[in-house]
């Protein structure tokens, strides 16, 4: 697919050529610098000779002769001329072009300006003396390259279809607006007049790899073709990594030569960096070979090693196999992890580790299976200590396979699966090993776990309190109703301010501040004790026996847990977090979870008590939590075609909140991705009122540069 398509921003950039002798357009394969400049050439309709892959027949100005260069001057006149050779990187080598191009530099008139497109850095002998001049331009991929706007724009003309701002990014983002890419993005795009990242993904790799392979890489030496897979594979192209394990000088030298060689490398920071869908390609080709790949990742895990970097090295030494020493570095790690970030390093390290690796981990997977039960996470934990028992298992050992089965049994007592408990109590019970200090250890894990799973029954007799918070207060005890309508209004709020605490707990000092602030310490205090009493009665009434749902101890009020459901607000909480935890990982597990939130959203936090201002920061949270979940799951059932779908959860969030821009671009992005122009065009109209009246602004540029896209851009899509 051939679209012709010269972004004005380089256009102004190839303009300057007009201002200097000798412009340079050095930029690896694919950046379109021939057909880039022969659309600018056209559009400014400048007089040219062009010359490529060396043929440079009856050159004008190559001679000395006077009146050569006035017959030229009569023929071609004063206007602009360019002389432009293409292909230059085929000529580089040869003396006899080089000088020539010296010698035009000095010899044409000003009016000649010569243009030399290449994939590698000329070595002009007249460089430095034209650079101090001020007569050399360079346009190098960082110009070439095409921008966010562009991108857009390049799409919507090649394929018909608008796409969002956050698909725009993501291709952006995949082809760092390689124009080869684009071209390859936006065939792709247009053969299935609908956005399709994983198809995009597909096609630049099964395309974009055999370009690199052909264009790039099999003509090169073979020690560059080594050193080029070398840097792929490191998280960094630093020299504190590089340098040691290539040697210092071999290093600089290979590295100039790349860059020079404009191989898909470029500096950022003070590090280098690969172009990333070069760097897809290398890491492929490395992975084919074998016993390369494990030697080069064992010997970058280990200078991260020797350079204190544990976290780094440890994913290079799995990758290389060495899971014995993989897991010594992860079981000293574990203890100096800070709390905050420990389990979430801990899941992404383990994570790491093929099922073989499972005897090299059972001390990491138990501690993190116990450490995941005191979070709550039953499921995981299951999941890390069967691991644990596997492990033990290959090891031979038996106090091992009992500690970690005591700890899954604990898991399902917590969580009422007292069946289960008790089957992975008995099966614990089996695995005592027979020597006295092992066997004494096993037994103490036994005890102990055994009362956990006698007791859970005991606990599950009483009916527990069932909140819902989400939408209008309901108040049930197992499956019974419990009408408040009678109560106090004070106990309900308190009982309302508890269900909407972290660990459903509040000092008494919060509570008579909150509820009674106007009336005296005496008398506030004696408003407290007359409202817990008749709390307490209203949730224990009808029942046979004494029930303290409700406790106080050394001036804390508090919901006892055992007898406390999940209140929907921690479950709702949980998804979110859990959503935004998977969505790099799994994002089709994630939507599952942001799903499961918005389906526990029956409404604003207790919608009924509109004006109690304790609700405020709260009731905004979750409810901004909502509607974040609907976007996620909109972009995601877009992704994957399902534009109706999408387009009706982003409504959703649009009467919730009328003035979010990003929204309502996404949403005039899918509209028109429908064929819906006019109805886009509407939601643009609204939300510029809705801004100026209710924020007194104007439209960000993305949104300005979507609706003149809706505009000026014809959409033929299939619904």
């Amino acid at each position: 697919m051939s679209i012709n398509f010269l972004p004005p921003r380089i256009a102004k950039a190839l303009d300057l050529a007009l201002y200097k002798k000798v412009t340079i357009i050095e930029a690896g394969a694919g950046y379109g610098k021939t057909t880039l400049l022969t659309q600018w050439i056209e559009e400014r309709k400048i007089p040219c000779h062009w010359y490529a892959n060396g043929h440079f027949p009856a050159l004008p100005w190559a001679s000395d002769d006077q009146s050569n260069q006035s017959r030229q001057a009569n023929e071609f006149g004063l206007e602009p001329f360019l002389l432009v050779f293409d292909n230059w990187h085929t000529t580089e080598s040869n003396r006899h072009f080089l000088g020539l191009i010296d010698d035009l530099a000095q010899t044409t008139p000003p009016h000649v300006h010569i243009i030399l497109c290449t994939r590698i850095t000329p070595h002009l002998p007249s460089l430095a003396r034209l650079e101090a001049q001020d007569a050399i331009l360079r346009i190098d991929e960082g110009v070439i390259a095409y921008k966010l706007e562009e991108i857009s724009s390049f799409i919507a003309r090649a394929s018909g279809v608008i796409l969002s701002l956050e698909q725009i990014e993501w291709l952006e983002h995949e082809t760092e607006g390689w124009p080869l890419a684009l071209h390859l993005a936006g065939s792709t795009i247009a053969n299935a007049l609908r956005w399709d990242s994983e198809e995009v993904t597909k096609v630049l790799r099964e395309k974009g790899f055999p370009y690199f392979q052909a264009e790039v890489f099999e003509g090169l030496p073979a020690e560059m073709q080594e050193f080029l897979l070398t840097l792929a594979l490191p998280s960094e192209t630093s020299i504190e990594i590089l340098g040691p394990l290539l040697g210092l000088d071999k290093y600089l030298n290979n590295l100039k030569w790349v860059t020079e060689n404009h191989l898909f490398l470029f500096h950022k920071a003070d590090t280098m960096r690969y172009h990333h869908l070069f760097q897809a390609f290398l890491r492929s080709k490395i992975e084919q070979n074998i016993p390369f790949y494990q030697d080069l990742t064992l010997r970058i895990g280990n200078l991260y090693l020797g350079m204190g970097q544990q976290t780094e090295a440890i994913s290079y030494l799995v990758r290389a196999t060495a899971y014995p020493k993989a897991g010594r570095v992860l079981d000293e790690i574990i203890p100096a992890l800070p709390k905050e970030y420990r389990l979430e390093t801990l899941e992404r390290l383990l994570s790491l580790f093929p099922e073989e690796a499972d005897k090299h981990l059972t001390k990491a997977f138990l501690t993190f299976g116990e450490e995941l039960t005191e979070a709550g996470r039953g499921n995981d934990a299951l999941s890390w200590l069967r691991r644990a028992s596997h492990g033990f298992g290959q090891l031979g050992d038996d106090l091992g396979i009992t500690r970690s089965l005591c700890a899954m049994g604990t898991v399902y007592a917590a969580m009422g699966l007292i069946e289960e408990a008790e089957v992975i109590y008995s099966q614990a019970k089996r695995e005592i090993p027979s020597d006295e200090k092992s066997r004494a250890i096993v037994l103490a894990y036994l005890i102990r776990y055994e009362q956990l799973v006698t007791c859970a029954p005991e606990n599950s007799i009483v009916p527990k309190l069932h909140l819902r918070c989400l939408g209008s207060f309901e108040l049930s005890r197992g499956r019974e109703p419990i009408t408040y309508n009678k109560w106090r209004r004070k106990a309900l709020q308190v009982l309302k301010y508890l269900a909407v605490q972290p660990v459903h707990k509040a000092a008494k000092e919060q509570l008579l501040d909150l509820f009674w602030p106007d009336e005296s310490p005496a008398k506030a205090s004696n408003s407290y004790y007359v409202t817990l009493h008749s709390l307490r009665q209203g949730l224990t009434a009808g029942l046979s026996e004494t029930v303290n749902y409700l406790k106080v101890e050394r001036g804390v009020v508090y919901l006892v847990p055992e007898l406390l459901t999940k209140v929907d607000i921690e479950e709702f909480i949980y998804n979110v977090h859990e959503g935004h935890r998977l969505w790099t990982i799994s994002p089709a597990q994630a939507v599952q979870c942001f799903q499961s939130a918005t389906d526990l959203y029956h409404g604003d936090l207790l919608d009924e008590d509109l004006y109690d201002e304790w609700l405020f920061p709260l009731r905004d949270q979750l409810k901004r939590q909502y509607l974040e979940s609907l976007t996620y799951m909109a972009g995601h059932v877009a992704a994957n075609g399902e534009l109706e779908y999408a387009l009706k959860l982003l409504n959703q969030v649009i009467r919730r909140d009328a003035t979010n821009e990003h929204v309502t671009r996404e949403a005039m992005g899918l509209m028109g991705r429908l064929g819906r122009r006019s109805e886009a065009l509407q939601c643009y109209q609204r939300l510029c009122r809705l801004l100026r009246e209710e924020l007194d602004t104007e439209p960000e540029p993305e949104t300005l540069m979507l609706y003149n896209t809706l505009l000026t851009i014809p959409i033929h899509l299939k619904k």
